[in-house]
């Protein structure tokens, strides 16, 4: 249905937006501004206070008042300030410390105080709603209309037309209900996105497949598209721990490798009543065939590794992976990285070498939720 269909209101460009701080701005008030050279100490103190109380509350400083816009217009000028978005600026170095998802929620945070009726749609809703939303997914903000109201064409926005749905508030700004976002975002995501998606819905929300089915189904059932994203939920799994290990199991069903289990637990002997969890696992003639997606945040992330060295981290995991090729019921273990997933070729010749079983044939119901035969 056309009153369904995602309204483009500027072409791709977020990941500019986002990797490269566009500024905006350079208005002759600003460079007026510009020229009067260094900024009194009356003018930095409050542009600090600005910046501080933004940063406090984890969104881009939004001034309102047209002194607060001059102020800030002229630390644009001066670069003490980058502006992602219009109307919005932030510090630099604290932008460059944050990733997509945080800078995506900065944003919202932002723009809802510059524009209080705005309604988040599609994937920002889902950054909103805590779910699982990959990198590709956040290139604009996206925003409710409706067929009266059009947001005003903007680099880095996008709009979806939404009726008959009672907005939220979640993560402190207005969203689309959970059903409708999901099942925009689903719909607007390809194949590999949008499982990451719905897996993430499922274990947040400690909801089944069929439970969420039903729900859409109540929410969203009349609406287009909905029986491909009815696909793609029928294979998401609660159990998948993160976007990666989502997207690498879509590639796989892609490429006509059987559905792994996810999470197997096999006991460490290290540690009496303590296990081990593989991130995918198939069963073979000479047993248990385990797939293992290495991330650099194991190693180099201290809020996963606990902070500790890298050589320990490379320690644990070898002893990890000795401990269990020593399972009787193992029988091999193949692991691969997120660069091996995002080259399917090379990809599903590592899986083949490995043993890990294939049909060759991508399942209907992964065709029925657009996976692209390679």
């Amino acid at each position: 249905m056309a009153s369904e269909q995602r309204g483009h209101s500027a072409q791709r460009g977020g990941s500019e937006r986002r990797g490269r701080s566009a500024q905006w701005g350079g208005s002759s008030q600003s460079g007026r501004l510009a020229q009067s050279g260094r900024m009194t100490r009356a003018v930095r103190l409050h542009i600090k206070e600005m910046l501080d109380e933004a940063e406090a509350a984890c969104r881009c400083c939004a001034p309102m008042t047209r002194k607060e816009k001059e102020h800030m217009g002229k630390a644009l000028q001066l670069g003490e300030v980058v502006s992602p978005c219009r109307g919005l600026y932030v510090r630099p170095m604290y932008w460059n410390t944050l990733g997509t998802t945080e800078r995506t929620r900065h944003l919202m945070k932002g723009l809802s105080l510059l524009h209080d009726s705005w309604v988040f749609a599609g994937p920002t809703a889902a950054v909103a709603h805590g779910l699982e939303v990959p990198n590709s997914c956040q290139e604009t903000i996206c925003v409710a209309t409706s067929r009266k109201t059009h947001l005003s064409p903007d680099k880095g926005f996008s709009s979806i037309i939404v009726s008959n749905d009672e907005p939220v508030t979640v993560g402190g700004v207005r969203a689309t209900s959970f059903e409708r976002t999901v099942y925009d975002s689903v719909r607007i995501a390809g194949f590999r996105a949008g499982l990451a998606i719905a897996d993430s819905a499922l274990r947040l929300y400690d909801l089944s497949a069929t439970d969420l089915t039903a729900r859409l189904s109540k929410t969203c059932g009349h609406r287009s598209g909905i029986a491909r994203v009815r696909a793609v939920v029928a294979l998401a799994d609660g159990r998948s721990e993160n976007g990666g290990e989502s997207i690498a199991r879509a590639t796989m069903l892609e490429l006509g490798f059987c559905v792994p289990d996810l999470q197997r637990e096999y006991p460490n002997p290290d540690s009496e009543g303590a296990s081990y969890r593989v991130d995918f696992a198939w069963d073979v003639a000479a047993g248990s065939l385990l797939g293992e997606l290495d991330g650099n945040g194991k190693y180099l992330d201290p809020s996963v590794n606990g902070g500790v060295a890298v050589e320990e981290v490379i320690a644990r995991e070898h002893r990890r992976q000795s401990h269990l090729l020593a399972n009787d019921e193992v029988a091999s273990m193949v692991r691969f990285s997120f660069a091996d997933v995002l080259e399917p070729l090379r990809f599903a010749l590592l899986l083949e070498r490995a043993g890990v079983p294939r049909t060759h044939d991508m399942d209907q119901l992964v065709l029925a939720a657009g996976g692209t035969l390679r």
